[in-house]
């Protein structure tokens, strides 16, 4: 990346970051204020979807707050202490899926709030929407570990090697112990509270899919010292 690609992204990261905040203080207040109204017994129309929404403002506003804050520099680090294409394709790679992880943390959290109304009878079309997403959020992941999405078949002589193919194989098994013993867990669960176990399986899912990913990312920097 050029020196005046890295200036445009410094600019545009100071661009954001302000209104990130903002944002994500407006959505905070909304959520706060629905959730006070009702349990003052004060009716919202469409509440639900109100406090859905801002749930899914204040995670959006967070990620971006936290990327362009912070984000932008450890990228830039990873990015310079690349000695060539492939090792700066790795960086890019390492970092996108980072920030995916903790994307996917809060649609996972906003899936499992979907999935307790749907549960007790409250949800609307856009809870079945957000709770279905779940499963999404729990392949992606994945998917982009073992550099099968479309962007990295693009890229795939710069991602792949043997080491690469080892360490996907790390990750992936260490996700598939995270996924029965949180998968074996909630079932018990499941047999005393059925309710729960719905509402609890967004996350269970999240962990597998980030385990698989922040254990790929990990390994990846412990062999690059």
């Amino acid at each position: 990346m050029t020196e005046s690609e890295l200036r445009d992204l410094d600019r545009m990261r100071a661009r954001l970051f302000k209104p990130a905040l903002i944002a994500m203080f407006v959505g905070i207040m909304v959520g706060l204020a629905t959730w006070l109204a009702g349990r003052n017994g004060v009716e919202i129309p469409y509440e639900d979807a109100v406090m859905t929404g801002a749930g899914v403002l204040t995670g959006a506003s967070l990620m971006v707050a936290i990327f362009t804050f912070a984000g932008f520099k450890a990228w830039t680090k990873l990015h310079d202490g690349a000695a060539g294409r492939a090792d700066r394709e790795q960086a890019t790679r390492a970092w996108t899926l980072l920030l995916m992880t903790f994307a996917a943390l809060i649609l996972s959290v906003v899936s499992a709030l979907a999935a307790e109304r749907m549960v007790h009878g409250r949800a609307d079309g856009m809870d079945w929407l957000a709770a279905i997403n779940a499963v999404l959020y729990a392949v992606l992941l994945p998917v982009m570990v073992m550099n099968w999405d479309a962007q990295a078949r693009k890229l795939k002589k710069w991602l792949e090697d043997e080491l690469v193919r080892t360490l996907q194989a790390r990750a992936l098994t260490a996700a598939f112990f995270v996924l029965m013993a949180g998968a074996s867990g909630t079932y018990v669960v499941g047999l005393w509270r059925p309710d729960w176990a719905i509402v609890a399986m967004p996350l269970v899912l999240w962990s597998a899919a980030a385990t698989a990913s922040l254990r790929f990312v990990m390994l990846g920097r412990a062999y690059d010292g």
